[in-house]
């Protein structure tokens, strides 16, 4: 399949406890790891099955076109990935989520909200809660060796963390991921209404390694009710919710790479390049 390999789809409360239980305290929810790290993918989202086409030469790149059917990324035009974990049950993510409104009305930032469920258990269930996300978080924790995870919290460009409510601090990182180009160059596009053709390389021909390739949908703004938890009787507007997320396969890194995928609906679209663990994003593209 040249290159990427067909794959399964499958913060602070007073103090932090077993896995689905916490505490809060300090401006964010937190709870402890527990459990054991597993492959990311939405339990709510739509399942899809990666399908293949012969590799191009380097030239193909350039038979995507740039019009509002493609989506681009690639040195000096990158959009810097900013996932928020939040939750609809803890009472210090409502600003993070505002931020995050602010955050997906600029070209230059791919801004995911991915809701978490290890609060429900405080009263209310998020509606859209996925333990596919709560994994996904612990697993970033893992990596970066610490013991909890919190909400609101945001992890930019798969690599740095901060507190999703101090919009300064993550301002600082969007502006220093900004300058540090991309490793590889990649382009998506809509092809008949039911494919998305992504195309990639890696930048200057260096090899990247084995790097996960991503499919992400998600909803572009939905607002809630709260009716219990720590957010009773709120009506709570969110950006960027997502719906689905999953591994599709895993590109090489080396040779350039051709790939289409079956695409259904017309939801927004981002496509992934990451490290595993999870780690650095090596390359993201996005069409609205």
């Amino acid at each position: 399949m040249s290159g990427l390999l067909a794959c399964a789809v499958g913060a602070a409360h007073a103090q932090s406890g077993p896995d689905g239980q916490g505490g809060g305290q300090g401006g964010a929810g937190s709870q402890s790891l527990g459990g054991t790290a597993s492959a990311t993918a939405s339990d709510r989202g739509p399942a899809g099955t990666p399908q293949g086409a012969p590799a191009g030469s380097d030239g193909a790149m350039s038979q995507l076109g740039d019009g509002a059917g493609s989506g681009l990324s690639q040195p000096g035009d990158k959009p810097v990935v900013v996932e928020l974990f939040t939750s609809q049950g803890c009472s210090y993510c409502p600003p993070a989520d505002s931020f995050l409104t602010m955050l997906s009305e600029r070209d230059d930032v791919i801004a995911l909200a991915l809701h978490v469920d290890y609060w429900d258990y405080i009263g209310w269930e998020d509606t859209f809660g996925s333990h596919a996300f709560t994994r996904r978080q612990k697993s970033y924790a893992r990596e970066a060796g610490r013991r909890a995870v919190y909400t609101p919290q945001m992890i930019i460009g798969g690599v740095d963390e901060v507190m999703g409510n101090h919009p300064m601090d993550v301002a600082d990182l969007i502006r220093a991921h900004r300058n540090t180009p991309y490793m590889a160059s990649l382009r998506i596009a809509r092809q008949d209404g039911t494919t998305l053709r992504l195309q990639a390389r890696p930048v200057d021909g260096k090899p990247l390694g084995p790097v996960e390739v991503v499919l992400v949908r998600y909803v572009p703004q939905q607002s809630v009710k709260v009716k219990r938890g720590e957010n009773a009787g709120k009506t709570l507007t969110y950006s960027n919710i997502v719906t689905e997320w999953k591994v599709v396969g895993e590109w090489d890194g080396t040779s350039t790479l051709d790939e289409t995928l079956p695409l259904e609906g017309e939801a927004p679209v981002v496509v992934l390049m990451q490290k595993a663990g999870p780690g650095q994003i090596v390359a993201a593209a996005r069409l609205r």
